[in-house]
């Protein structure tokens, strides 16, 4: 949680986010503080929980546990975070005490478009997933284009 101090400073700024290529990284980015003066922020580590669904199909997807297992992360991740944090808020993050790592899990693509389409195997079955760890910024007009699909 932030101070007065850096919740003064920080409370009206805008998202935040820095470099994204297909090629070369992942984008690392920060949102304003929430009104109970919490950060929240993402580093540049891509990771996957890769399982094998059927003998030789192998998919990436949460952990089959209470909440998608959210609340346990690695140290290498931890230590992302802290790495980007330093690059938005600069050495006064020396002061700051985490307290919470989460993992929000979301389905990108390599090329960060959306998938709204029938799906090819299952006659009836429509598919509406994936993105660019950014997503939820459609959610007010996404559904346009679903509904389009369906019609």
């Amino acid at each position: 949680r932030l101070d007065d101090d850096s919740y003064a400073k920080f409370a009206d700024m805008p998202v935040g986010i820095q470099g994204y290529t297909t090629l070369k990284a992942p984008f690392m980015g920060s949102l304003p503080p929430t009104k109970d003066r919490e950060l929240k922020w993402w580093g540049q580590k891509i990771f996957k929980n890769t399982k094998e669904v059927l003998p030789g199909r192998f998919i990436s997807m949460p952990p089959a546990e209470a909440d998608y297992a959210q609340w346990k992360i690695s140290e290498r991740l931890k230590e992302d975070i802290l790495n980007v944090s330093s690059a938005f808020y600069g050495n006064q993050v020396a002061k700051w005490k985490f307290e919470k790592h989460r993992i929000c899990w979301d389905a990108f693509t390599t090329s960060s478009d959306f998938i709204i389409s029938p799906h090819t195997a299952s006659k009836g079955l429509y598919v509406a997933t994936c993105g660019s760890f950014h997503g939820y910024k459609f959610f007010p007009v996404i559904g346009k284009y679903v509904v389009d699909m369906l019609e």
